[in-house]
């Protein structure tokens, strides 16, 4: 069984709403696979909770599943029911006799199924376990609903679930703990391709990267093999209406127009999908910071779809032929996975600088140059506690130091941006620098984060 890591910010915010008195509620929401359901059971260990599991069924198949989970919780038969309110009764009276912590688990589900269900949830709330000490908490994957359920004054569920956690993945050095033997290197490299996603990182579990991926991608279990495609899978439809779109943008064509030309479709109908995409966290419309003349780009998100699209897509054989080893085969894949990882590093970069910095705005910028595309890989402007000052970041993700070339291009790109006050350079390596550069970025107020401070293992 593997150990709970992580999310004590969710926990305690839990702990203090249980805590108080009279009848709680909580809407717990966040991307597939974040964790959600393991930070409710985590909380719910030692007290008396009813959990509620709802599936992508049937209303006939989601009230078999009232059944079962309210009669393993009363240890005995419930008995059958017609109606999802007889059910909810049920609960009702089991609220009534002690507290007790409700979790619906996966909500919009059932209230896909039979919109009614919200406003029968509603009645629960306001009149069902008055006087009681219960908590309810309801949990989805699909943020747009859970956000229309509990924000739209239309609808039932409207202010009863003011108290609220959106969870997101996990950051980089929150991973950590989940690889205790792995190299600093090895847990960046891991993270690069999963992403923040718990359950990813247990399965990543050996102790170099290098197995944890054949075990994961290339091996006979291969149980990330698929992932990538069954994150798009759910909740679009048709799939391949948007599996083109996410090819075309893995392809370089990362504007609604040139996706629009590609694929035969109206831009309206391309802005509409790219839409739904942006709200499930799989792709982000990405805009130029400052005077950039350029136009807003869009780009894969989610790394283990970024992934499947980057890499296993464009080198399906290697990953499904197994009458040649692992071994052999991630040998052959070995540059194609290091220039993703690449791409991906400018995200951790980029997370760092929220963490570690009051960011006003933070993104990237670039534009054509003499018939060249120039970029900086992290541009924000930060507020040091006195002033707003600006920050131009370059990310390297290669297995030799940084030295001057770097900062040297950085600041030359610099000097075509126009108003820039107050900048400061940062450079990010994931090998380190060289030592004249550590010499140099001292005494002029360069900053330099390696792999450590990435990590925040140089902290004193």
């Amino acid at each position: 069984m593997k150990t709970f890591i992580g999310r004590e910010r969710e926990l305690s915010y839990l702990e203090e709403l249980y805590s108080t008195k009279g009848v709680k509620t909580c809407a717990i929401y966040g991307k597939r696979q974040v964790g959600k359901t393991a930070l409710i059971q985590k909380f719910c260990e030692g007290k008396r909770s009813l959990y509620i599991q709802f599936n992508n069924a049937s209303m006939y198949e989601n009230l078999k599943s009232f059944k079962i989970n309210i009669s393993d919780f009363l240890g005995h038969d419930v008995g059958d029911f017609d109606s999802l309110g007889e059910y909810m009764d049920v609960i009702k009276r089991i609220c009534k006799r002690e507290p007790t912590v409700v979790v619906f688990d996966e909500l919009p589900y059932l209230i896909s199924e039979y919109p009614a269900s919200a406003s029968i949830l509603q009645a629960f709330i306001d009149v069902g376990i008055t006087n009681t000490e219960t908590m309810v908490i309801i949990c989805g994957s699909s943020v747009s609903m859970m956000m229309e359920e509990i924000n739209n004054v239309n609808r039932p569920l409207y202010g009863r679930f003011m108290s609220r956690i959106e969870l997101n993945p996990m950051s980089l050095r929150e991973t950590i703990q989940f690889h205790p033997g792995m190299s600093d290197m090895d847990i960046v490299r891991t993270y690069l391709i999963v992403g923040g996603i718990p359950k990813y990182h247990n399965l990543m579990d050996k102790d170099t990267f290098e197995e944890s991926f054949i075990d994961c991608f290339l091996g006979f279990k291969h149980t990330l093999l698929d992932e990538g495609m069954n994150i798009c899978s759910e909740g679009l439809t048709p799939v391949r209406d948007y599996t083109s779109l996410l090819t075309c943008i893995s392809d370089g064509a990362v504007r609604q127009n040139h996706m629009a030309d590609k694929l035969g479709l109206s831009r309206v109908t391309v802005k509409n999908r790219l839409d739904r995409l942006e709200s499930l966290g799989i792709v982000e419309r990405v805009n130029p910071m400052f005077d950039s003349p350029s136009k807003p780009v869009y780009r894969i998100r989610d790394n283990m779809v970024a992934f499947h699209y980057r890499v296993i897509s464009n080198n399906e054989p290697l990953f499904r032929n197994h009458l040649k080893s692992p071994e052999d085969r991630f040998e052959r894949l070995r540059n194609t996975v290091n220039t993703f990882m690449g791409l991906m590093f400018e995200d951790v970069c980029k997370a760092y600088v929220e963490e570690e910095y009051i960011t006003e705005d933070i993104g990237r910028w670039w534009r054509r140059v003499d018939e060249e595309n120039v970029d900086i890989d992290v541009a924000a402007y930060i507020y040091d506690g006195h002033a707003t000052r600006t920050m131009l970041a370059e990310c390297k993700f290669r297995n030799k130091p940084t030295g001057f070339g770097t900062l040297n291009e950085l600041q030359n790109r610099a000097d075509g941006i126009h108003g820039l006050k107050n900048t400061f350079y940062v450079l990010f390596s994931a090998s380190g620098f060289t030592s004249e550069l550590e010499e140099y970025a001292e005494d002029n107020g360069i900053v330099l984060v390696d792999l450590k401070g990435l990590l925040g293992r140089n902290v004193e």
